[in-house]
């Protein structure tokens, strides 16, 4: 099960694990053409129907299917953290700002890094920095 032997054992599925979930088995589950996806797209494509951000079952299929709310909302909820996190083409989408509240004199800078990629936050300028994780490169 993929769920469970790729995803479920990482945080932040598991509160517990010291090791966390990294974008790309989110992406491989979790994306656009991704394990989750490529099992609806083949299994229940035309059996669920989704309205705003909610699965329900197709009314012509209603009355000889029969699914769970459990699965209804895990399909929802995957549907909704996967739309969150990633765009369209499986990148991240995430922003998120960082503000200074009261930093000591003796602090000029902060590093920050995900994944090998790294920008740097200096005190001594604007106090507020925006970041775009899509435009979070190597060069930043």
């Amino acid at each position: 099960n993929p769920f469970v032997n790729d995803i479920a054992p990482y945080y932040p599925f598991n509160d517990e694990s010291v090791a966390d979930l990294s974008m790309d088995s989110f992406k491989t589950f979790f994306g656009r053409n991704g394990t989750l996806n490529s099992f609806y797209k083949k299994y229940l494509n035309n059996v669920l129907v989704k309205r705003k951000n909610n699965y329900s079952i197709n009314s012509q299929f209603a009355s000889k299917l029969n699914f769970s709310k459990e699965f209804l909302d895990f399909i929802t909820n995957a549907g909704n953290l996967s739309s969150l996190i990633l765009n369209g083409n499986d990148n991240i989408k995430v922003n998120f700002t960082i503000q200074s509240l009261d930093l000591s004199a003796d602090f000029s800078f902060i590093k920050l890094g995900y994944d090998n990629k790294n920008i740097q936050y200096d005190h001594t300028l604007n106090q507020t920095l925006q970041i775009v994780a899509e435009k979070f490169n190597n060069g930043t």
